[in-house]
């Protein structure tokens, strides 16, 4: 495990190697990093323990690094701060705005340890470009302040790493396979974020066909170019016994070359994202899709639950072409059924498709980028994930928290609900311990219970540790009047 101090040294050291690649030596790092040998020897040494398949090799003058090209060193730098006090730290500011002496009793740590901390973290900040910074607002309490999207997407990145990296781990031999298939194909070494993309769309790929949900129902419906790579891929991939066992064995597919036109991003590999070239706040495209939004909107007669629509608009606009079709691994969270999706709104989806082929946002007739684009436009518009938009709460709603004692998940219930529903609710949790059948209840609008109640039926809902979409629909049912 990473030690606490000289993060930022190890992320140059990491940076560095993989920047430099084969024109390094040890003489020219030490000067870089302005460390001694001995020093450099035991960076690599918690480097080499912390990172598994995660290797920097020292022989002589010479220096090399060693890893899968999806295991780069962003990937570190995050597990870096997820695996210290830091993750506590970053999440305490974000979430309860502590002052310097509640940090300190919460962390366990002295005042001048969080003072050097948020130090790192605000250098840490700075060396990836993030317009985000953690201050002190007058003596009273820490506070992390910036560009309110980078810093929700910086959070959602942060707290999701990890996650990559176990579905990395845990489908290694799928996605070794197929990209050696695809440098051999290709000729092409695709760089670590790309590959950490393609990954991510055969996962999700992985994950429909196991759910029987297929973007193409037949081999026909791939456009002819994407065809002829996919029979390239296919012939060669088949022979790979241990590959296909795998696959089939974890995800309860039969291997054919249908399922993988579901799952090789073939046209994302030209074109890793669905829009042409890099998007900026205040781009055309940022007009296009607010034009959609707007018609759609308007046409369906969609609640918005906010008086300021232009602002909500712009902010979905944003939200929509900033993160694209990424926010689908996202969208696992909330366990959606991709062809109930498609059924259950089949105007909607063809009213739409019409609409974004109009409006010039995708620049190349795919009809399966289409049909993913549209799916996940609709379900973010659908306020599937209504908390990551900043739109100021109106009415309030009462919770009674009912859990039995010692039960990690309240707290962590809590912070969800908040961070759910206080865009449009001010939010107010009560916990209790011992609920009676007598106990009034009539201020509460929502009863919620990791034990099972007879009574309060009609304003009672039941979890276990997290919980799940069904209970997020009946929570939203308790609410809607409100």
């Amino acid at each position: 495990m990473f030690a606490e101090t000289n993060i930022t040294t190890k992320l140059n050291l990491l940076y560095y190697l993989e920047f430099f690649e084969n024109d390094i030596t040890v003489d020219k790092l030490l000067d870089f990093l302005d460390v001694s040998k001995m020093t450099l020897k035991k960076y690599v040494k918690e480097i080499n323990e912390m990172a598994q398949e995660y290797e920097i090799i020292i022989k002589g003058n010479s220096i090399e690094l060693k890893s899968d090209h999806r295991e780069n060193s962003l990937l570190i730098a995050k597990r870096i701060i997820g695996e210290s006090l830091n993750i506590t730290l970053l999440l305490s500011i974000l979430y309860k705005k502590y002052n310097l002496s509640e940090l300190a009793e919460r962390l366990f740590i002295t005042k001048s340890t969080v003072i050097y901390k948020v130090e790192q973290l605000n250098e840490y900040f700075k060396n990836q470009e993030l317009e985000i910074e953690i201050v002190y607002l007058d003596n009273e309490s820490y506070e992390i302040v910036g560009e309110e999207w980078e810093i929700r997407h910086f959070f959602k990145i942060l707290l999701l790493e990890v996650d990559y990296y176990d579905i990395y781990l845990q489908n290694k031999p799928i996605f070794k396979e197929i990209h050696e298939q695809l440098d051999n194909h290709f000729n092409q070494h695709y760089t670590q974020n790309e590959a950490l993309t393609v990954d991510t769309y055969i996962f999700i790929g992985l994950r429909r066909a196991a759910r029987g949900f297929y973007l193409f129902e037949s081999f026909e419906e791939v456009p002819k170019e994407v065809r002829i790579e996919l029979e390239y891929l296919f012939k060669h991939l088949k022979k790979k016994t241990p590959f296909v066992s795998f696959l089939e064995s974890k995800y309860l597919v039969t291997f054919d070359i249908l399922l993988l036109a579901n799952i090789i991003p073939i046209e994302y590999l030209y074109e890793i994202m669905y829009l042409d070239g890099n998007f900026e706040i205040g781009d055309p495209l940022e007009s296009s899709v607010g034009n959609v939004l707007k018609q759609y909107i308007d046409k369906y007669n969609i609640d918005m639950l906010t008086n300021d629509f232009d602002y909500y608009v712009k902010l979905l606009s944003v939200q929509i072409l900033m993160y694209g079709p990424l926010n689908q691994i996202l969208l696992e969270d909330y366990e959606i059924h991709y062809r109930a999706l498609r059924r259950e709104n089949e105007e909607k989806l063809d009213y739409l498709y019409k609409l974004v082929q109009e409006s010039g946002i995708i620049t190349y007739e795919v009809p399966s980028i289409y049909q993913e684009f549209i799916i996940y436009f609709l379900v973010v518009v659908s306020e599937v994930r209504k908390d990551y938009f900043h739109i100021r709460p109106s009415k309030k709603i009462r919770i009674l928290l009912y859990s039995a004692k010692h039960n990690v998940y309240s707290e962590v219930l809590e912070y969800i609900l908040k961070d759910r529903y206080s865009a449009y609710f001010s939010v107010v949790v009560d916990y209790k311990d011992v609920l009676h059948d007598t106990y009034n209840v009539d201020d509460y609008d929502v009863i919620i219970s990791d034990i099972y109640l007879d009574s309060f039926k009609d304003k009672y809902l039941y979890f276990t540790k997290l919980p799940s979409t069904f209970f997020w629909k009946s929570f939203e049912d308790l609410i809607k009047g409100k």
